[in-house]
């Protein structure tokens, strides 16, 4: 059975159980014991959707009440045992986005089974306990101004989701609210133990019939929209239950400190005293208090000891009356040290905030000392490092803080510069002389790890074979000329290629191909190692990557003036790409690695052409922002991106075109939306005609922190960039950028290499032309030609 006919059964199912009156959202919930999760190393998992209706539906009829449920190789690896005739059950989910992070063309449909806790033999026994009380309900629905009348909680609990209706633009006439309603309550109900039934929505399941009749997926909507309401709601549960339990405990902690067996109001009402009265004798020392103190928080344990104070409202220690400072030098603000690490803390503060906003993982140790540091993302679920961020205490123009925070996965990066008036000016001396002190010890250590890399590079080079055959050049379809390969095992010898946690992504026994990485006079200074399909790409750490290159035509870039007859260099990201641009345009490329150095190299290069000579800026064409942004939400909330209905937005295609991109059922209109997992925003910057980014944040309902991150045209971005530099400082001839487009965009091409393999070498050629780009006809080869003119010439002899 295919996905479709497989919702369509079971929509129609719950149709039948409608009709009956024994739906599971319909009678009560026979003391099924919250909701059905699986359950992976320990961890209970809810399930969501379909899948949850379909297990409650089942717990019901078969009158289960523990909610766990296992896969076989789980129950086999646990050593337990499946009872005898025992009910396995079928579930189906969509995985809507692949390993790449874009949304799968076409979604797979996956199917899995499970076993109820209920009939597998040593099983251990579930905590029975409820998600959230009762009363917790009621005071929540109380508090959003549903009290609850004669009709009791449930009554109430169902006006207050009759009042959510709009919260994520949720359609239909009547019966299509009372049904989300009905299936909203039956999660909250099942959660809290009260008793199920149909409610006042008894008088609309012949609506819900027929509508499940004509459309059966609109039912699988209808589920959809009730999980946003039930979070929604469920927030707000959970928010009363926290604000209750903190009151018992607290409570309970006073009476085990006092042994007393007073109600717990009494002890509340104790506890608001002495409080009360702790805060008039901590106001009275510290308006007589000796000095304020500027501690560390690492430090406050050590203040504290020596009888150091903290003071609330104020957010500062301070020493009482009649200790005496002497004990506490370390931590006067008039200290060199403590100006140091106030101002210090403040600024890495400030940052860590900026790092946030694109999603750089902020529990770090954030280090002010003026160098590139790697760490996580949140927009990339593999635990690679793919952030990076530098901060400087005093690297300003005017000596004041300055940092630079980059998300490598969705390209987006921000650069901040704290205020100097912030600080006193003896802080911003001190910082300015510490920073440089710092800044200029880490530079000659940057400059002493990257001498030793290049040495192991050369080492690297020296041990390669020739890499004619290598599958990735075999896969993309260049030739390998100035390239080497190497196993595994080589680059594993060198502390490049292992990371600060000494691990590694390279495998022993995989072959790699090696490619140099030079400076623009051909010195080499790192190599880049490739797998056989290109799915991993690793640098050298702590080598030089910033200003290297690769040239393809020339033995290096200070060569290219001494070529003859050519009107052209191209800079490309990949060595890939730059193998198809030279093939096609039989000019010289300049393979800058990625993005990120492509402005870097570029700039640094393009006014030492020769006169005449136009760099060609032909950048990767990744115009799939769009669907990179609906994987993002699709993978952080579970918003569906293949909806059949949904808004259109048009992105450029390249060459002047523009396509559509269906979002599904996302909104990028920069307001926030909620669904079942959270909520999101959906930001769109739109220049001209079409959308050129897209900011996304997005509030896991689960307490997470806000995650965000931005996508764009990263290929096209990098090569605008380029082009503003170049022009505002009016460095040699004027660039022209080339973007590749494509007659077909399925498997989602986005470079010259696609563009060559799919479409061949000419339309290579007639892409740059039309952008502008002088492209040199193929050279002949005299010797070929005048040997097959011999060899007509013989034949037409030999016929005469």
């Amino acid at each position: 059975m295919d996905a479709y006919a497989h919702r369509v059964a079971i929509a129609r199912r719950f149709g039948s159980r409608i009709a009956t009156g024994d739906a599971v959202f319909l009678a009560e919930p026979a003391g099924i014991r919250g909701l059905p999760c699986t359950v992976t190393e320990n961890k209970r998992r809810p399930l969501s959707g379909m899948n949850r209706f379909m297990l409650m539906q089942v717990m019901k009829d078969q009158a289960w009440t523990d909610p766990r449920f296992f896969a076989a190789h789980q129950i086999k690896q646990a050593g337990w045992a499946i009872a005898p005739k025992a009910k396995q059950i079928g579930l189906q989910f969509l995985v809507s986005t692949g390993d790449d992070g874009l949304p799968l063309e076409v979604p797979l449909a996956k199917r899995f089974h499970v076993f109820n806790a209920s009939e597998i033999t040593g099983v251990p026994v579930a905590d029975v306990a409820l998600n959230i009380r009762a009363e917790d309900v009621e005071a929540a629905a109380g508090r959003a101004g549903f009290m609850p009348d004669p009709g009791g909680v449930q009554d109430a609990l169902e006006q207050w989701l009759s009042s959510l209706q709009d919260v994520s633009n949720m359609s239909g006439g009547q019966a299509a609210a009372e049904l989300r309603i009905r299936l909203a309550a039956s999660l909250l109900e099942v959660q809290a133990g009260l008793p199920g039934g149909q409610g006042r929505s008894a008088e609309f399941s012949a609506e819900w019939m027929q509508g499940i009749y004509d459309d059966p997926l609109s039912f699988y909507q209808a589920v959809k929209d009730a999980d946003v309401l039930a979070a929604t709601v469920m927030r707000q549960i959970n928010v009363v239950g926290l604000e209750r339990q903190a009151v018992e405990d607290h409570a309970s902690l006073l009476k085990s400190i006092d042994g007393a067996k007073a109600p717990v109001k009494t002890v509340l009402e104790v506890a608001m005293r002495r409080k009360e009265e702790t805060t008039q004798r901590v106001e009275k020392m510290f308006f007589e208090r000796d000095c304020v103190l500027a501690v560390p928080f690492a430090e406050k344990e050590q203040a504290k000891a020596l009888g150091a104070v903290w003071h609330d409202s104020h957010a500062v220690w301070f020493v009482p009356k009649g200790l005496g400072v002497t004990a506490f030098k370390q931590w006067k603000p008039s200290e060199h040290r403590v100006n140091q690490t106030v101002s210090q803390a403040m600024v890495v503060d400030e940052f860590r905030k900026i790092m946030g906003e694109l999603g750089l993982d902020t529990s770090v140790d954030v280090l002010a000392d003026g160098a590139w540091h790697n760490v996580q993302v949140d927009s990339k679920v593999s635990k690679n490092k793919s952030g990076s961020y530098i901060l400087s205490m005093a690297g300003g123009r005017y000596g004041q803080p300055v940092g630079t925070a980059l998300n490598k996965h969705t390209g987006e990066q921000l650069t901040w510069s704290g205020k100097s008036e912030s600080l006193t000016s003896e802080q911003r001396a001190i910082g300015r002389a510490l920073a440089f002190e710092r800044e200029t010890a880490q530079a000659a250590e940057v400059v002493r790890i990257q001498h030793i890399a290049a040495g192991h590079a050369g080492e690297i080079w020296a041990a390669g074979i020739d890499a004619t055959g290598h599958g990735y050049a075999v896969k993309k379809g260049f030739p390998t000329k100035g390239l080497r390969q190497a196993p595994g095992s080589v680059l594993l010898e060198y502390p490049g290629f292992w990371s600060e946690e000494e691990r590694s992504i390279i495998r022993e026994k995989d072959n790699y191909l090696i490619v140099p990485m030079v400076d623009s006079t051909g010195a080499l200074r790192a190599v880049q190692a490739i797998n056989y399909d290109g799915s991993m790409k690793s640098f050298m750490r702590g080598a030089q990557k910033k200003g290297c290159m690769f040239v393809l035509g020339a033995e290096s870039f200070e060569a290219i003036s001494k070529l003859q007859g050519i009107s052209s260099v191209g800079f490309v990201e990949g060595i890939a790409t730059g193998a198809s641009l030279h093939q096609a345009a039989f000019m010289p490329v300049v393979v800058c690695f990625d993005a990120g150095n492509f402005e870097t190299v570029v700039a640094e290069v393009a006014a030492k052409l020769p006169m005449g000579v136009t760099p060609v800026l032909a950048v990767d064409n990744d115009q799939f922002h769009l669907e990179r942004a609906l994987g993002f939400l699709s993978d952080k909330l579970a918003v569906n991106p293949h909806e059949m209905v949904g808004d259109l937005l048009p992105v450029a295609c390249g060459a002047g075109g523009m396509r559509a991109v269906s979002l599904g059922e996302a909104k990028f209109d920069g307001q926030w939306h909620q669904v079942a997992a959270g909520t999101y925003s959906v930001e769109p910057h739109i220049d001209g005609d079409f959308v050129r980014s897209v900011h996304v944040s997005v509030v896991p309902s689960d307490g997470g922190r806000k995650i965000s991150a931005s996508f764009s045209n990263r290929g096209v971005e990098a090569g605008l960039a380029v082009l503003a530099n170049v022009c505002r400082n009016k460095q040699g001839a004027s660039p022209v950028m080339a973007v590749p487009h494509f007659i077909s965009l399925s498997g989602r091409p986005t470079d010259w290499n696609d563009l060559a393999q799919r479409e061949g070498l000419e339309s290579v050629r007639s892409a740059l032309r039309e952008q502008g780009v002088v492209v040199r006809e193929p050279v002949k080869d005299v010797a070929q030609e005048f040997k097959s003119q011999a060899v007509r010439l013989v034949a037409g002899l030999s016929r005469g």
